[in-house]
């Protein structure tokens, strides 16, 4: 038998929240919600706040970190991928093209990271036939160059 007891309310999201997800190392711990917010948790002092990207184009509705921690992958409902660099949390890449044809808006969005780190994959996009998950390459500035299709 566990016996679990929460250690902190983390407060600072103004809205719904749709993902957490800790970092690399567990130094950090990221969360994003509706409120146009991503907001960075410091997990060393609990629950200080580190920094809070916000803006109204960074609705984030799914927030992956890279394995290695230098960038973070976000997805959103305004048909966008961003990489962040955590260096200074300035935007690395913006794409946009595989998302813009898509007609349906979901707040359930997620990529995710390859296990070499070397790709990004992402969900609702469109090719030519219709709904892909695209795979972004980060070695070529994230182009797209395959998808999956099937769904």
């Amino acid at each position: 038998m566990e016996n679990w007891k929460y250690l902190h309310v983390m407060r600072g999201h103004n809205g719904n929240v749709f993902d957490v997800r800790w970092g690399p190392n567990d130094r950090f711990l990221a969360s994003c919600s509706v409120d146009n917010k991503i907001i960075i948790w410091t997990a060393k002092n609990f629950p200080e706040m580190y920094k809070t990207l916000s803006g109204k184009t960074i609705c984030k509705t799914g927030l992956r970190w890279h394995p290695s921690s230098n960038v973070q992958a976000t997805q959103s409902d305004n048909r966008t991928l961003r990489i962040w660099r955590t260096s200074d949390w300035g935007e690395e890449m913006k794409i946009w093209k595989p998302f813009a044809r898509h007609h349906n808006m979901t707040h359930y969005l997620r990529c995710d990271w390859s296990p070499d780190a070397q790709y990004v994959v992402s969900t609702h996009a469109v090719n030519q036939e219709g709904p892909v998950a695209v795979i972004c390459n980060r070695a070529d500035k994230f182009s797209v160059k395959n998808d999956f299709v099937g769904h």
